[in-house]
């Protein structure tokens, strides 16, 4: 089945592309870290603190990346006010409390902001719950993310569970009488789904067709009922709190499992297509949300190594190491040129000692050297020469006995040379004598 879900979610981005001016590529991820807003790599790397409570006892949760990939909304919580949506811009690096509301008064009637989420043109979607004399009631409400134009959506009989948005414009919620209703934010649909048994929060697929869930494991149905199963931990496991990638290819989640009697909790990727897991961080990372990213729209698609810190600076929310003040570049020492005075070899004399076996090599080198030296001696008629032994002496002025090579006394010899070499001081010149027969 998960085969049918990668091949409709694929289909669905094929038939999608004319409409959108740009696919969303998968970004940076988001989670909670206890009472802190952290960014992270689906690698795992460069997790860094955006934003962390100012209170002693706050906290947030819930948090949701905007369409365009440059906010996050989320759930703050304070004693002052109980629980508000909070925005963090990308771009500026601030947070801004976007509804307000009094805390609990003496009979603690109080109103609450749950379930963020966005609306297509980037406005902020949530769920407002008022508790009064016993009673409650929900209500679902958009606000800009300045926090400005507070409006109520026209849907009701909410059941008081949580929500879920959907990234084409819509809304899942339950009914009284636990029936899943999929509505416009405008009001106009509102259809009963077909089926009954999906724990809320459910996240909508990028294309709007699936709902994830989690329940002894994830798992996935199709608007029409179809379903599929993600991941089956066994007990005392669990996956929970997942999110889909923006190409609907993979999933984040949160996992946890027993070992040795200790609790590890860490952040997991499900790859869709391959039908496997793998870790990416370890931790108590909550409520992980993975950032679009759209060309020329989004303004960082990767979460930023953390900066040093200068001398005197106060100390930021991740540890810093200290900023070493710049190292002086060692320069590079030049270095004398030099060249070797040039070897010359002249003074070059043979003279054949015919009786005696071998030809007297005499040579003078301008510089210490050493001479090596053979001879080749053809003969009247013959195919080829024959060579002599090679002889090596050592000095500036050589005297060298190069021996014949055995002739018979019948035979002529045509021609005597002398050739060799002279090295000095990585240089090397070659030496060619002829000897009179």
């Amino acid at each position: 089945m998960w085969r049918v879900l990668c091949a409709a979610l694929c289909a669905a981005a094929i038939h999608a592309a004319p409409a959108r001016a740009a696919e969303p590529a998968n970004g940076q991820l988001a989670a909670t870290l206890f009472d802190r807003l952290v960014t992270l790599n689906p690698d795992g790397t460069d997790q860094r603190t955006v934003w962390k409570v100012p209170g002693e006892g706050d906290s947030i949760a819930n948090p949701v990346w905007s369409p365009d990939g440059n906010r996050i909304a989320f759930n703050y919580w304070d004693p002052a006010h109980d629980t508000r949506i909070a925005v963090y811009d990308l771009r500026t690096g601030a947070v801004q409390v976007v509804t307000d509301h009094p805390g609990p008064d003496a009979d603690g009637d109080h109103t609450e902001d749950f379930d963020p989420g966005w609306t297509p043109d980037g406005r902020v979607a949530f769920r407002r719950a008022v508790y009064d004399s016993g009673s409650q009631h929900h209500t679902l409400m958009t606000v800009g993310a300045d926090g400005t134009g507070l409006q109520p959506l026209p849907v009701d009989d909410l059941d008081g569970f949580s929500v879920s948005w959907s990234p084409l414009g819509r809304v899942l919620y339950a009914d009284f009488d636990d029936n899943l209703h999929i509505a416009s934010l405008d009001g106009a649909d509102d259809e009963i789904l077909p089926f009954t048994d999906v724990p809320l929060p459910a996240a909508f697929s990028p294309d709007g067709e699936w709902l994830l869930f989690a329940h002894q494991g994830l798992g996935a149905v199709s608007l029409d009922g179809d379903e599929v199963d993600f991941t089956s931990p066994e007990a005392p496991a669990d996956d929970f709190q997942p999110a889909w990638s923006p190409d609907g290819h993979s999933i984040v989640y949160r996992h946890t499992q027993l070992e040795k009697g200790r609790l590890i909790e860490q952040l997991e990727i499900h790859d869709i297509a391959a039908n496997t897991d793998h870790k990416v961080i370890l931790g108590s990372y909550g409520s992980p949300t993975w950032q679009p990213c759209i060309a020329g729209v989004t303004v960082s698609c990767r979460s930023q190594p953390i900066a040093c810190r200068q001398p005197g600076d106060p100390p930021g929310w991740d540890p810093q190491p200290l900023c070493l003040p710049p190292q002086p570049q060692p320069q590079p020492v030049p270095r004398p040129s030099f060249q070797f005075p040039p070897l010359h070899v002249d003074h070059v004399t043979t003279r054949l000692h015919r009786r005696a076996g071998y030809v007297a090599l005499r040579a003078r080198c301008s510089l210490p050297c050493t001479v090596t030296a053979h001879l080749r001696v053809r003969l009247h008629k013959a195919r080829r020469a024959r060579d002599g032994r090679a002889v090596a002496r050592s000095g500036r002025t050589l005297a060298l006995k190069l021996k014949l090579p055995r002739i018979r006394r019948h035979r002529r010899i045509a021609s005597i040379r002398v050739i060799g070499t002279a090295t000095a001081l990585l240089q090397t010149r070659r030496i060619v004598a002829t000897v009179r027969p």
